[in-house]
């Protein structure tokens, strides 16, 4: 008998050994490779490279700041309002909290976003918050400020114009049928998930408006829209597929409606007109030289109040008596769901800082700085009020 050794001469040993230090050899190639890809994407993803297009389906959580690092872990909590700031420089799009009761701002999510020509576009989806970089291509965050499938939040709208009926089971959305923007109004049934009537392309109710609430009974959406100087108020009845229009009004630059008001509240060449759409009545409640420059208008929650921008000043006048006085320079924001305060944005001392976000009283009392946007800021958008 002999042993496996004496079976191969040893030529044979030889060429083993040596494929043994070439297969080592390869594997450390291959390990070494592996590290330079991973750190090339990781460079990537947190926003270097020379990719232009879009890139919001890759994702990163928010850096970990003074040891929180999403909404869930909060320092403060309360009524908050959120903002989107677009870093050039960083190439990302940041969302921050901002709690304006006790003025402090946390990070609540980060995405990169390589083509700063593209503005992000931010709309709320019952407690989502759904991000576009362009129609058909977004992501929904939840409010522990992770990303959520489509799954958790059903239907993925192709862009911010849409809306969801109070119960949930309806949408009225826009969708794009081609590149060139195309656009259908459609109404879906969630429960099914499946669109349940669409209108013509081209037709007046496919043109896109923006969603303004709902009727009591939750089934007429109302829309409004801007365009070539009228002001236009419709009404999408979801249930019957009939779109009407209850108002429109010339001479306008901007419209807002308050479904729970029933009221129209139009600023343009005549200044400000507040339209009951029911009743049909129409009041000018200032027709001043300031109001006749207002560039937007907003009523407060007990329609008491109007408060609009005109000549980078912030005004108030009241419904009743028409009286207007002004408030603060800036630019109008918001009002707070209290109506007891107005957000607006100022420009800072050194106009390289950026604009900043500002709250006073509808006097013009308790003056407050909430956060600067800083200089390497490109862009800065309200995205809408929240409470926890």
């Amino acid at each position: 008998m002999f042993s496996s050794e004496e079976q191969h001469p040893p030529e044979y040993h030889e060429l083993k050994k040596r494929q043994g230090f070439i297969w080592v050899f390869l594997a450390l190639v291959i390990l070494m490779i592996g590290g330079i890809l991973a750190f090339v994407a990781y460079g990537f993803i947190s926003g270097g490279g020379s990719v232009t297009g879009p890139a919001s389906v890759v994702v990163t959580p928010a850096p970990i700041k003074n040891g929180t690092t999403s909404i869930v872990q909060k320092k403060s909590s309360g009524t908050y309002f959120l903002t989107g700031e677009l870093f050039p420089g960083e190439k990302k799009f940041r969302i921050y909290k901002v709690y304006y009761p006790s003025f402090s701002k946390e990070e609540f999510f980060a995405v990169p976003w390589r083509n700063t020509t593209i503005t992000p576009a931010v709309a709320q989806y019952g407690d989502y918050i759904a991000v576009f970089s362009d129609p058909g291509t977004g992501i929904f965050i939840g409010k522990d400020g992770k990303v959520a499938s489509v799954n958790d939040a059903s239907f993925f709208p192709p862009y911010t114009y849409f809306s969801v009926s109070p119960n949930g089971k309806k949408m009225a959305y826009f969708r794009y049928l081609s590149s060139v923007g195309t656009t259908s109004l459609t109404v879906r049934d969630l429960e099914k998930n499946e669109d349940a009537y669409g209108w013509a392309v081209g037709s007046s109710a496919s043109e896109p408006c923006e969603f303004r609430g709902w009727s009591s009974d939750g089934v007429k959406a109302y829309c409004i829209s801007v365009r070539r100087g009228t002001a236009t108020l419709k009404t999408i009845d979801v249930n019957r597929y009939v779109v009407a229009t209850l108002a429109s009004v010339s001479g306008a630059r901007s419209a807002e409606y308050y479904a729970d008001l029933d009221m129209f509240v139009v600023a343009g060449s005549g200044g400000i007109s507040l339209h009951e759409v029911s009743a049909g009545t129409k009041r000018i409640i200032a027709d001043s030289p300031e109001a006749k420059a207002a560039t937007n208008a907003m009523l407060t929650g007990n329609g008491k109040t109007v408060v609009f921008t005109a000549n980078n000043m912030v005004y108030t006048a009241d419904v009743e008596t028409g009286d207007q006085r002004p408030v603060h320079e800036g630019v109008l924001v918001g009002i707070t769901p209290d109506s007891r305060k107005i957000l607006f944005k100022e420009k800072t001392v050194d106009m390289m800082a950026g604009d900043r976000y500002s709250m006073v009283l509808f006097d013009g009392g308790d003056y407050r700085n909430l956060h600067i946007v800083m200089s390497n800021v490109s862009l800065s958008q309200f995205l809408g009020w929240f409470s926890e």
